[in-house]
């Protein structure tokens, strides 16, 4: 979603949030693991929620384990400041974790799916 140009992410940090809120995380769901020749697939989704002075607001992480001809990667992507409707951002993940979204792609399906 965008506001003038501008990403939420973006208008995240111009409103000010992260400097004064608390971050958690809680594990959601963990897909299980895709096999391949030579290595396997793991993709983790959780919700982050943000505590603000006023008020809680909802972001997604994703977190890939690739292993692939003995080497282990890892990647892991958050986008905070989603929505203050914690359900909404429940049902973003579930759709998300149906379709195997990876950390790199997770900033543009959120915007084009808001």
């Amino acid at each position: 979603m965008e506001y003038n140009g501008k990403s939420h992410n973006e208008i995240y940090k111009m409103l000010g949030r992260g400097k004064e809120t608390e971050m958690k995380k809680s594990h959601l769901q963990e897909r299980q693991t895709i096999e391949s020749e030579g290595g396997f697939l793991e993709l983790e989704y959780y919700l982050v929620e943000e505590e603000t002075k006023s008020q809680a607001i909802y972001g997604i992480g994703v977190k890939k384990k690739h292993s692939f001809q003995g080497k282990l990667r890892f990647e892991n992507e958050e986008t905070g400041g989603l929505s203050a409707k914690k359900e909404t951002v429940l049902q973003l993940i579930e759709v998300l974790a149906r379709n195997y979204i990876t950390p790199m792609c997770l900033n543009e399906v959120v915007d084009d799916y808001l």
